[in-house]
């Protein structure tokens, strides 16, 4: 019996059919602290799957708040995976967020919790 779980297990990671880090991997690409240290954002590369293309996101959150990838209401710009984009803190209530321009985005948020966010459509 034992042996018949380790072979199932084993088949099922290699064709990739036994998905144990949830339904999206998350690969962070970096983050930064605002000045005041009470806000961190994120960027990351999103892959869910074979049938959907990669995207790149941008999250703020809470520093006291660990990163979590699949928490949305975090998120304030998606766009497609082969946008460079960068973000950095002009003070604590602003954030510049550089990307290339002509790229699909599918969500842009200028204002969030309180803070604006700057966008700069330009060569990276």
């Amino acid at each position: 019996m034992m042996r018949s779980l380790v072979i199932l297990a084993l088949a099922s990671s290699m064709c990739g059919c036994l998905d144990l880090s949830g339904p999206c991997g998350n690969e962070v690409l970096s983050e930064s602290t605002s000045p005041s240290g009470h806000a961190t954002v994120t960027t990351f590369r999103r892959n869910c799957g074979a049938t959907t293309g990669y995207v790149n996101v941008v999250s703020v959150r809470s520093s006291s708040t660990a990163f979590d990838g699949e928490d949305k209401s975090t998120y304030v710009l998606m766009s497609e995976a082969e946008t460079p984009i960068t973000a950095s803190w002009e003070s604590h209530g602003v954030l510049r967020i550089r990307r290339s321009a002509g790229k699909s985005v599918f969500l842009e948020i200028r204002v969030f919790d309180g803070m604006q966010i700057r966008y700069n459509d330009e060569p990276i």
